[in-house]
């Protein structure tokens, strides 16, 4: 049973850990330079159906520049590709077509907006914060059916129970089989031990007769 455990141990922790990193905001970040400024740009992708569902598409502020969003001395605006503003977190009633909502935290739109981004400055510092969102693979043109989210979710949760399954029942078996070598080798070394038993015991037998043969003679 040790053996057992020690064997599903990293199996069920390689499970939880590819769980967990499919719910990760994915961000790649760079630091550029102007003339007067520090500039940190981060390209957050997600696939489609992370960023939109039940009609509407939410996107989040990055945990790092959430906390510029917080300091007195920093604006933060949020922009179209082309440039056009859509809204002000400390403004939130002044909305832009597609904007349906804004928090200090997100965005919320009533479709995608492919490269929407979010510009943070801050005027106690030279820095300048940027975040660009794109869906991964730039599949977000076509909304995908409010169904097919879900499914895929299934297809993936089924395949990955299958294999789990699988490599139990092969760890589970290849345990039988160690236990069925071992224990056999032991009964075979045990009915070896009293064979040599009984043979050890029939020697006096066989010198007491010879005994009373001599005496008869």
């Amino acid at each position: 049973m040790n053996l057992l455990a020690a064997m599903l141990v990293p199996i069920l922790a390689l499970m939880f850990q590819a769980s967990g990193q499919s719910n990760n905001l994915h961000s790649s970040c760079c630091i550029t330079y102007d003339q007067e400024h520090e500039i940190h740009s981060c390209n957050i992708t997600r696939p489609y159906e992370e960023f939109c569902s039940s009609g509407c598409c939410k996107y989040p502020v990055l945990p790092a520049f959430l906390d510029h969003l917080k300091k007195k001395h920093c604006e933060a605006t949020w922009y179209t590709p082309d440039n056009k503003t859509l809204a002000d977190p400390f403004y939130p009633k002044n909305l832009s077509d597609p904007a349906l909502n804004v928090t200090l935290e997100s965005l919320t739109t009533k479709q995608h907006v492919e490269g929407l981004r979010l510009n943070i400055h801050c005027d106690d510092t030279n820095k300048r914060y940027q975040a660009i969102y794109r869906v991964v693979n730039n599949t977000s043109a076509a909304p995908m059916p409010p169904d097919q989210p879900e499914k895929q979710t299934m297809y993936l949760s089924v395949g990955a129970a299958v294999v789990s399954l699988a490599v139990v029942l092969v760890a589970v078996a290849a345990l039988i089989y160690y236990c069925r070598q071992t224990g056999g080798g032991e009964g075979q070394g045990g009915d070896g031990e009293e064979l040599e038993n009984l043979g050890g015991a029939e020697a006096p037998v066989k010198d007491e007769n010879q005994a009373l043969n001599l005496n008869m003679e």
